[in-house]
């Protein structure tokens, strides 16, 4: 696979094209359909019994633009309502189709088709949960005498006076915070766990964030994983968000090593 990043296109290589690839599906499931990146249609390249999703590109630099991201994502879902789909990253171009055939498509025909059909039937669900800010600290506040007694010591004396407390009450909200969405993410996940086959979760700290997971889950128990999410937003509307997005090409599960 060649990513394209030329610092600069010369005179010979404006108006010439390329070949976005989108992902790989079964030859059977392949359709045209629109809505490409630029607006272009969007084709299927045919190799044995599998199909590249291609669509025409400038050659050169190949941007990361929002409109171009969200146009790979629609063509994905839209292949994934026909089949099983196997994403590529954004960003995969080939000079031609004769490129991506023998330098993808064929060398690697015999992992594709195993992947294919490892995720057949399955899809990708992905989870965020993040407290709401007022009403979990009013939580804490009220649910823990030593940060209740450190907040009343702070907001009556001076700020030059109550410095270290107010240092102190920081570091104990920040564990507490930290305590609670570990307790609330295990039991969010005690939940979705037995409905998806594998999970992965994503561990980067952000404020307020409780959990983000993404879960492989089969098709026809996608129902049951959508009630389990409803009760659990119902149940934990009054302090925390829910985010959830799917079904989705299995992104977070696939991943195609570039040659």
């Amino acid at each position: 696979m060649i990513v394209q990043d030329p610092p600069t296109r010369s005179a010979d290589q404006i108006g010439a094209t390329a070949l976005f690839c989108y992902g790989i599906v079964w030859a059977r499931d392949a359709r045209e359909q629109p809505g490409g990146i630029g607006d272009a249609r969007v084709g299927a390249l045919n190799f044995r019994e599998l199909a590249a999703l291609t669509s025409p590109v400038a050659a050169g630099r190949m941007r990361a633009r929002r409109r171009d991201l969200l146009s790979h994502f629609e063509v994905l879902s839209t292949a994934l309502g026909r089949g099983t789909v196997l994403p590529l990253r954004f960003g995969a171009v080939f000079e031609s189709d004769e490129a991506l055939v023998s330098r993808f498509l064929e060398p690697r025909y015999e992992e594709l088709a195993a992947l294919l059909r490892r995720f057949e039937g399955l899809v990708e669900l992905r989870v965020k949960a993040f407290y709401r800010e007022e009403a979990i600290l009013a939580e804490v506040v009220r649910e823990n005498p030593r940060i209740a007694r450190l907040r009343e010591a702070t907001s009556s004396g001076s700020e030059a006076s109550t410095y270290g407390l107010r240092i102190e009450l920081g570091e104990v909200v920040a564990a507490e915070l930290q305590a609670r969405a570990r307790r609330d993410a295990d039991q969010i996940l005690r939940r979705l766990r037995p409905l998806a086959l594998t999970v992965e979760l994503d561990d980067e700290p952000i404020e307020h964030q409780v959990l983000r997971a993404s879960f492989l889950v089969e098709r026809d128990r996608v129902r049951s994983f959508d009630e389990t999410m409803d009760e659990l937003a119902r149940s934990q509307a009054p302090r925390m968000d829910f985010k959830y997005l799917g079904p989705l090409p299995p992104h977070t599960f696939v991943a195609l090593e570039q040659p």
